[in-house]
């Protein structure tokens, strides 16, 4: 039906996001037709990073979503107007050395907690997992497999791919899953896994913060966007724009201060809009239609 699927996805909403951060980011998008994903923090640790607000930052408590109502509500208006969808971003949102010891029973546990959290917040399904700063170890795998959901996330190196089993993104691994469906009628299984019942979809450009520095190195960065997409919309394939919204407002501000990043975002979706037949869509209904298409 389209020529190409585009998706934005932006990470850490979470206790601490004010609903008018996301509107003033957002509402263009939105004019647009554009839906926006945000990949909710269930359970949000306080630790020192620059995605807590200086008066929480460093505390190390805990935040659940849910207990900010005003956003849960604003989310769940957006759901409800088909501009706004929510995937599972972790659940503490800690740093991947935290959880080095842990084993996959104590992922599964957390996996399905976040889940719930977020289904109860949002009452919507979630289908998509975003994992904390790109890392999954083999038992997040595990766990996020085991609650039948898909990944987004990027792939950082041939270690990590090799060592954590996302097949779907190895191309003689997708043809031998071919072949062999085809020839038992019957998915490939990896041990007790059929792999072939998830989906990952790997961001395709991140609008960060250091492309904008300059007007100069804006540009190329935009240049180097209307390639990628050029390249996917040609191949009729998916097209995935990773954000953060509170880059916008440097160290948690009331109003944009990155104002040139703002402007390439708008320059952007102004490119994607152009284009004809294009699929504006939130990551868990892609991920439900690249499962749909995957199926013999």
């Amino acid at each position: 039906m389209y020529q190409a699927a585009f998706a934005i996805r932006d990470d850490d909403t979470s206790f601490f996001t004010r609903p008018e951060m996301l509107d003033k980011l957002y509402d263009y998008a939105w004019e647009l037709g554009f839906k926006v994903t945000f990949s909710v923090i269930p359970m949000h640790r306080a630790i020192n990073d620059y995605n807590v607000p200086p008066n929480f930052r460093g505390l190390n408590k805990y935040f659940a979503i849910h207990e900010n109502d005003e956003l849960v509500e604003f989310i769940k208006e957006g759901i409800k107007n088909d501009l706004i969808d929510v995937v599972q971003h972790g659940y503490t949102h800690e740093k991947p050395h935290a959880h080095s010891r842990r084993k996959t029973s104590d992922y599964i546990l957390s996996v399905k907690k976040g889940r719930r959290m977020l289904e109860e917040a949002f009452n919507m399904t979630i289908r998509v997992f975003v994992p904390p700063y790109e890392y999954v170890s083999k038992p997040l795998w595990m766990a996020v497999y085991s609650e039948g959901m898909h990944f987004c996330r990027s792939i950082r190196s041939y270690r990590d791919l090799l060592l954590n089993i996302p097949l779907s993104q190895i191309r003689p691994i997708s043809a031998i899953k071919l072949f062999l469906r085809k020839a038992t009628g019957r998915p490939m299984h990896l041990g007790f896994l059929d792999i072939s019942s998830m989906v990952e979809i790997v961001p395709s450009y991140s609008h960060h913060w250091r492309k904008y520095v300059s007007e100069e190195a804006a540009r190329l960065s935009f240049d180097r966007f209307m390639k990628t997409f050029d390249r996917v919309y040609h191949s009729r394939g998916v097209f995935v724009l990773l954000n953060h919204y509170w880059e916008y407002f440097f160290d948690w501000k009331d109003n944009v201060t990155r104002k040139l990043q703002q402007k390439y975002l708008y320059k952007i979706l102004d490119y994607v809009d152009s284009k004809p037949n294009v699929w504006k869509c939130g990551l868990n209904e892609l991920a439900v239609t690249l499962q749909q298409r995957r199926r013999p």
